[in-house]
């Protein structure tokens, strides 16, 4: 939940997610806002969509959008 908002959720992209990139279409109807993140961790191969474990001493991921959603 966001603070600012009580009816919007943060949710971490990267990748051709974020601004700019070729499927941001997908997430921008419900984007409100965006900020530049970095998460420590690592990512793993469990199918059609990678999971990201955190971990502090895992590798950062640079150049990361944090937008606010509204739940659909």
């Amino acid at each position: 939940m966001n603070e600012s908002n009580p009816t919007a959720v943060n949710v971490f992209v990267y990748g051709t997610l974020i601004p700019g990139e070729p499927n941001y279409r997908i997430a921008a109807p419900y984007v409100r806002k965006t900020r530049p993140g970095a998460l420590r961790g690592h990512l793993y191969d469990v199918g059609a969509f990678p999971a990201l474990v955190l971990d502090p001493g895992g590798a950062s991921s640079e150049a990361c959008g944090s937008p606010s959603i509204l739940p659909g």
